[in-house]
C-alpha cells in the first residue's frame, strides 16, 4: 500500500527506509562530495516522467549538479526573482535570489560529504521534495529539500528540514560563526 501525504507524494518507499532498524537507515553510502548522485531520476510518482515535466526535470538537474560539483554558479537561473527560503535556522523566511542564492552556498560548504538521494514528485510535478544526507564534522545530518516551481521550472520556493538536533546546532554554529565579520560592518 502506498501512503499519500498531503501534497500527493508517494512515500511508501521512503517510509520503509526509514522505520528499518538504525543502523540498517542509511539513506544513501557515504560519498565525497564530487561523486553525489547526479544523474539519476527516481520516479516514486509513476504519472510524472522527464516528457511530461521538462522544466522540472531540467531543474532537477542542474540542482543535483549544482550540489554534486560544489559550483553555485548557475543558482540564480534556477531560482524565482523573488523566492522564499523557509530554513530551519530562522523562523522568518530569506527572500529573493541573491539572498537565497548566497545562503546555499555558505550552507552547502559546511559539508564534508554531501548527496541526494530519493526525489519525490507532486501529482503535477511542480513540488519536489529531496532526500539528502551529509557530513559536518561529527555529525551526520539527514534531511528533505521540498522545492515548489513555476511553471518555467523556476524554484519559487525552498524548505529545509534537517535532523538531528546535534546536527542542525553544528550548521547553526557554524553559519552564525562564517556570518559574524561580515554582519561586523
Amino acid at each position: 500500500m502506498v501512503a499519500q501525504g498531503a501534497m500527493g507524494f508517494m512515500t511508501s518507499e521512503v517510509i520503509a527506509r526509514m522505520t528499518r532498524h538504525r543502523e540498517d537507515s542509511r539513506l544513501f553510502p557515504p560519498q565525497p562530495k564530487d561523486t553525489a548522485m547526479t544523474t539519476s531520476l527516481p520516479s516514486l510518482n509513476p504519472g510524472i516522467s522527464p516528457s511530461s515535466a521538462p522544466a522540472t526535470v531540467r531543474t532537477l538537474a542542474a540542482w543535483r549538479h549544482m550540489f554534486a560539483s560544489g559550483d553555485f554558479s548557475a543558482v540564480g537561473s534556477l531560482l524565482h526573482p523573488e523566492v522564499l527560503l523557509h530554513s530551519p535556522l530562522d523562523d522568518q523566511p530569506l527572500h529573493g535570489a541573491g539572498a537565497v542564492g548566497g545562503v546555499l552556498g555558505l550552507a552547502f560548504s559546511l559539508y564534508d560529504r554531501f548527496a541526494y538521494g530519493d526525489c519525490l514528485w507532486s501529482e503535477d510535478g511542480r513540488q519536489l521534495a529531496l532526500a539528502f544526507e551529509g557530513q559536518m564534522g561529527p555529525h551526520t545530518a539527514r534531511g528533505v529539500d521540498r522545492l515548489q516551481l513555476d511553471g518555467q521550472g523556476r524554484i519559487t520556493t525552498l524548505e529545509v528540514f534537517v535532523r538531528p538536533l546535534p546536527a542542525l546546532a553544528h550548521l547553526s554554529a557554524e553559519v552564525q560563526r562564517r556570518m559574524a565579520p561580515q554582519t561586523a560592518h
